[in-house]
């Protein structure tokens, strides 16, 4: 007689291979990024396997193309590889980053499908009958629901919620359903009043499906993907979240997995956390002055920017101000001395006559600016105290402070 319990990992959204999310720049940026994505689906791995966990779900977008390169490909495989030996099945469902761009192309992991890999499976498309798992101590029906492209429901004229009810329905009253311990919902979409934050712009005009159509009563838990920020919809409806941050729009976001515990008393869920590499943003505004280079080099190094960050930099200045910068010694600071992993420098221009003489730096006016340069230069005192008066004098003349 079977127990009625077993474990199961949920992660979705793994983008393996992303390298160019971020428009950073650093000594060997995209290998490293690459790596980021990499190391932290090993370490979801790692957990599996120290809790002898019985299904591994991914809910889509597992490469961040669906043409990865051989790379990583072969290290996904290695992970994959980890899992069946430990006897753990995997259900993996197409995101959309997971569906050929083109007509009649395949996601190689259909390849390690067709090669008759162990205890794996691979959902593409919408199926017609469940993935039945016989674990050690329970039998579990899922019913897998990978991304339904919005744009092809609605070149057939059809209803969006009307069609993934139905194809749910139809899953769940499959008579292969009626003697499983647990019922479990695989999908990767938007479910209305979800937390996302705009990291691709499709999002938002994607289709947010309604929680009664996901029949949430009918499911001891729904593993969602699509949506990057981890959090509970209710207490059987979660997204894991991403695995790593792939924008600054997540700067501040911590990633996670989901580590669920069935029995008979029901399920526990537990969010476990993910390490990620820190991103920091900056943002200054500098008014006209002679050395803007030096200015934003002090404002950074007063930073405590941690070793390994993905720095971005925004930055309001005029034109005189951006003629000034030189970037390839902020970048040698950066790389060298901050040690930073990859950086991003943005500017924002702001036109010269346009409240120039208010503008400041860390409180300083211009004008100080202006004679603490002077006062820096390494000349003759003589020749430095006139151009201080020079400088004052023209300054007064235009009225300048």
């Amino acid at each position: 007689m079977k127990e009625n319990s077993f474990k199961l990992i949920h992660t979705a959204d793994l983008h393996l291979g992303a390298t160019t999310t971020l428009k950073v720049h650093g000594p060997n940026i995209d290998e490293i990024r690459r790596k980021d994505f990499h190391n932290n689906f090993a370490k979801i791995v790692d957990e599996a396997l120290k809790e002898n966990v019985d299904l591994f779900l991914i809910c889509g977008d597992v490469f961040h193309k669906s043409d990865p390169s051989p790379k990583d490909f072969v290290e996904f495989s290695e992970q994959i590889g980890r899992l069946t030996e430990a006897g753990i099945k995997i259900i993996i469902i197409a995101g959309n980053h997971d569906r050929p761009r083109v007509k009649g192309g395949q996601n190689p992991i259909r390849g390690l499908v067709e090669a008759k890999h162990p205890s794996l499976y691979y959902i593409q498309s919408t199926i017609n009958e469940p993935i039945i798992i016989e674990s050690k101590k329970a039998s579990i029906g899922i019913v897998p629901i990978p991304y339904i492209d919005p744009r092809v429901v609605k070149y057939i004229n059809e209803d969006y919620d009307k069609i993934l009810k139905e194809k749910i329905n139809s899953i769940l009253e499959n008579p292969k359903m009626n003697n499983v311990d647990y019922k479990i919902l695989m999908a990767h979409l938007i479910v209305l009043g979800a937390k996302y934050k705009n990291i691709f712009y499709w999002l938002q005009d994607e289709p947010k499906i309604k929680l009664s159509d996901l029949m949430e009563e009918k499911f001891d838990y729904i593993a969602l993907g699509h949506i990057h920020t981890p959090q509970s919809i209710s207490k059987k409806v979660y997204y894991s979240g991403s695995i790593e941050k792939v924008s600054f729009l997540e700067e501040n976001e911590n990633k996670s997995f989901i580590l669920a515990s069935f029995n008979d008393k029901g399920v526990e869920v537990e969010l476990k956390s993910l390490p990620c590499r820190p991103m920091k943003t900056l943002e200054f505004t500098i008014s006209s002055n002679f050395n803007p280079t030096e200015t934003i080099i002090e404002a950074i190094e007063k930073s405590n920017i941690e070793n390994g960050t993905l720095l971005r930099i925004m930055v309001k200045l005029d034109q005189m101000a951006w003629y000034n910068i030189n970037i390839n010694k902020i970048e040698q600071m950066l790389i060298q001395k901050i040690k930073v992993a990859g950086y991003e420098f943005n500017k924002n221009l702001i036109e010269y006559n346009k409240g120039l003489r208010s503008l400041q730096i860390e409180g300083k006016p211009l004008r100080d600016q202006i004679l603490d340069f002077i006062q820096k230069m390494n000349i003759d005192e003589k020749i430095k105290n006139r151009m201080k008066k020079l400088a004052e004098e023209i300054m007064d003349e235009v009225n300048f402070s």
